[in-house]
């Protein structure tokens, strides 16, 4: 992979990660997951097929994250799932931010 195609696919999956995050700390409000829910799920996905693509050292944290997001949806669960989302988050920002 080139290193302009790696550093674009980098910023996007930092955009998304932003994302991510806003996602999660909306959906603490309660109800409001079943809102953001439907964007965090794909973004979350999405995530994952750009750090698999890219290979930055993020596919872990990208995985547990996308986990989350789905299991966030359980109503008792959801936000513990979401703060531990939300924090995977951020440090795959802190990682993401090095290499754009």
């Amino acid at each position: 992979m080139q290193p302009s195609t790696a550093r674009t696919l980098n910023l996007i999956q930092l955009i998304l990660e932003i994302g991510i995050v806003a996602g999660y700390l909306i959906g603490l409000v309660p109800l409001a997951y079943a809102w953001s829910g439907t964007w965090v799920v794909p973004l979350a996905v999405i995530n994952v097929i750009i750090a698999a693509l890219t290979g930055n050292g993020t596919l872990m944290m990208t995985i547990i994250n996308a986990v989350l997001s789905i299991v966030s949806w359980i109503p008792l669960v959801g936000y513990v799932t979401r703060l531990a989302g939300a924090a995977v988050s951020v440090i795959n920002i802190m990682n993401l931010r090095r290499r754009v």
